[in-house]
């Protein structure tokens, strides 16, 4: 038999509190990441020489970024503004965070230095952009264009501006060597 609560009683306790909590938690859990030269899941949105964690929070009213010093455990918002800002990802020299926002109405995507600053939009237009992650060797850009409610994985070459359609899918990822980009939809042969 399970029980039941009322929302009511629930509502006293402020998860938004302890969301900062349970982030320290799993980062001092997780440290030692990457120092083995194995890599885990948990230890890509970490930055291995700044000791530092970027995350999607909402503590504070709305989807906004914020990164975690490893060292001295401090938080901080990156993006501060009323749009919602989601999947911020590394550049590989981590000398920029790429991220989606909806400053514009919709998903485009931006850069920001990991101290917040200079918030540039990189990529723009009429469909949202999102889940963008920077190739191995900073020259292409992954991300997914909804067009309709269709899901397309593409590429930008950073250089050239050249962009290509690589299929139907969301949440790209590139291999170590940047030769592939791994992503989650339908089955080959199926729908989509």
């Amino acid at each position: 038999m399970y029980s039941v609560r009322k929302a009511a009683t629930c509502k006293a306790f402020r998860w938004d509190k302890w969301f900062h909590v349970c982030v320290l938690f799993l980062v001092i859990a997780l440290s030692g990441c990457g120092d083995s030269g194995s890599e885990s899941t948990a230890s890509k949105s970490l930055a291995p020489k700044e000791y530092s964690l970027i995350y999607v929070s909402d503590t504070e009213g709305n989807q906004e970024i914020f990164i975690l010093d490893l060292s001295t455990k401090a938080i901080r918002n990156l993006t501060k503004n009323k749009a919602s800002d989601i999947s911020p990802s590394w550049w590989p020299t981590r000398s920029r965070i790429v991220f989606s926002s909806s400053r514009t109405g919709q998903g485009d995507i931006y850069t920001m230095k990991p101290d917040g600053s200079d918030q540039t939009i990189l990529i723009g237009g009429p469909n949202t952009q999102q889940s963008p992650m920077v190739s191995p060797d900073g020259k292409k850009l992954a991300y997914v264009e909804f067009v309709g409610n269709k899901p397309n994985v593409k590429v930008r070459d950073l250089e050239t501006g050249a962009e290509s359609t690589v299929c139907s899918g969301v949440n790209p990822a590139w291999s170590s060597d940047g030769r592939r980009i791994s992503f989650d939809g339908p089955p080959s042969g199926g729908p989509g």
